[in-house]
């Protein structure tokens, strides 16, 4: 679920305590990792963090009481972030109608209904030369 959250404190380190620098294993690219602390009660004295591997990351510009919409996901006593790509909006859209329909607070309509199913056929019909 994609969250609006208030940013109270950014860390970014590019360098382990002991002064090494983060680079990836694999590519041999350097990254950086961010922590932040946010005004949520559920996530209240804990930082989120994620990582960062393009120097023109817009997370670089991120500062306290800034609004940051991200995905927060619990990995045992660590919580990470990532920001949301254009399917985590689609997802979230399609939740909100799914539960619409399932709530029964949406009439039924043949033609939305094959539209959300991803059908234009509703048995031989055209649903477009439909009136509703």
């Amino acid at each position: 679920m994609i969250k609006k959250l208030l940013v109270t404190k950014v860390f970014i380190n590019h360098e382990s305590k002991d002064g090494k620098p983060f680079i990836t294993e694999k590519t041999k690219k350097k990254f950086w990792k961010i922590a932040i602390q946010v005004d949520e009660k559920e996530y209240a004295g804990e930082y989120l963090s994620s990582l960062i591997f393009n120097e023109d990351d817009n997370l670089f510009n991120l500062k306290p009481g800034h609004t940051l919409s991200c995905i927060v996901n619990r990995n045992g006593n660590y919580l990470n972030f990532k920001m949301p790509t254009q399917i985590d909006y689609l997802e979230e859209r399609i939740e909100v109608l799914e539960n619409i329909i399932n709530d029964g607070k949406l009439p039924h309509e043949p033609k939305a209904e094959a539209r959300i199913l991803g059908t234009d056929d509703l048995g031989g019909i055209d649903v477009d030369s439909i009136n509703f």
